[in-house]
């Protein structure tokens, strides 16, 4: 019933702002995010020692922001100026990606059931590293995937505007990706 009701208001949007120019709104943003992904982390990123031990961080451009509430946190005036990158840890460990973002090393740790969205400024290409599972309770290394190979380039794939999800999954070793037009 739900996502019913979110279609119903996306459509109602889309017909509104199509028709009579009305503008997309913070609202607007949040409902596109949430029938795309789940719960938003917002707790900080706090890796385990086994990480730290092998001389991983957090590696986030200060140019970043971190996304914890996308109604307020996204600015609509912003959208043609940014990617949001989304990183949806459906497995059943924490995950510590590795990626480039505009040719940048960017590290990052995702909680288990979680979502970490960020805001960037407009990227041109994205390029997964790898992937280390982490066992929530031990805190031990269960896993590490090679993502190399897994490019994604503005426009061939995604706008300026866009959020970009990369979903990391059970079933998979690559995440799956869906791309989510916010200034729709």
């Amino acid at each position: 019933m739900r996502r019913f009701a979110t279609a119903m208001v996306l459509s109602m949007s889309a017909l509104l702002t199509a028709g009579c120019g009305i503008a997309i709104t913070g609202d607007d943003i949040a409902a596109l995010l949430a029938d795309a992904i789940g719960l938003i982390q917002t707790r900080p990123q706090e890796l385990p020692p086994v990480l730290i031990d092998q001389g991983d961080s957090i590696i986030i451009d200060a140019s970043v922001t971190i996304i914890v509430n996308p109604a307020v946190d996204i600015v609509p005036a912003d959208l043609p100026n940014v990617t949001v990158l989304g990183f949806e840890n459906d497995t059943d460990w924490d995950i510590y990606i590795k990626y480039f973002a505009d040719g940048e090393l960017q590290g990052i740790y995702v909680y288990q059931g979680e979502v970490l969205l960020l805001e960037y400024p407009c990227l041109d290409v994205i390029e997964l590293i790898s992937e280390d599972d982490i066992d929530p309770f031990t805190g031990e290394l269960v896993d590490s995937f090679d993502l190399i190979g897994d490019d994604f380039f503005n426009p061939e794939d995604f706008f300026c505007g866009d959020a970009v999800i990369f979903n990391f999954n059970p079933v998979s070793a690559l995440p799956d990706v869906e791309i989510v037009d916010l200034s729709q």
